[in-house]
């Protein structure tokens, strides 16, 4: 259960034509809004449109096939009224961990075109802001005690381990640990 999400609103207001047609433009590679490639463990991602979301879902995916991100527009309304507004939500879904720098933050740009009822078109975006959370940590071992002169002697215990918001990949114990 790695995924995290997060959301937001944009909203469109219809001038003297309806609003007939509400999409996402993503294609090529995922770039942060400085024009920097967003990658999973060093791996380029590109964007692929959710077949039959109508512009409505895109996924990023690596070169082999591992699905990282996903935002969606959720409930884009058929129509938007002249002289009307309507919010519509955005999703963003983090399926795995994304590379980035000391910045627990990236930026994406997420274009939008809106097609009146007379074919106008007009482009638009808005940013999503994805944070990383929390980093691992370890918790507090209650602590073991040994009694000296005994033979040998062994104790199990527990120490708990909050892996954060990304997969802990390795846990290392030293021999010698203070």
């Amino acid at each position: 259960a790695d995924d995290q999400q997060a959301g937001g609103t944009l909203t469109i207001t219809a001038d003297s034509d309806p609003v007939v047609d509400v999409r996402l433009t993503l294609s090529g590679q995922v770039l942060d809004t400085s024009g920097k490639a967003i990658t999973h463990n060093g791996e380029a991602l590109t964007w692929q449109e959710v077949p039959g979301s109508n512009g409505h879902g895109f996924q990023a995916l690596t070169a082999s096939g591992t699905l990282v991100l996903t935002i969606t527009l959720p409930n884009v309304p058929g129509r938007i009224e002249a002289h009307t507004q309507a919010t519509l939500d955005y999703q963003v879904t983090v399926h795995t961990n994304l590379d980035h720098g000391v910045s627990d933050n990236l930026s994406l740009n997420l274009p939008v075109k809106v097609t009146d009822s007379d074919g106008s078109v007009i482009t638009g975006s808005t940013t999503a802001v994805i944070t990383d959370a929390a980093d691992p940590h370890l918790g507090n071992d209650a602590g073991i005690s040994l009694q000296e002169g005994g033979a040998s002697q062994s104790l199990d215990g527990q120490l708990p381990v909050n892996v954060g918001s990304d997969r802990l990949v390795s846990l290392n114990f030293e021999a010698n640990q203070p």
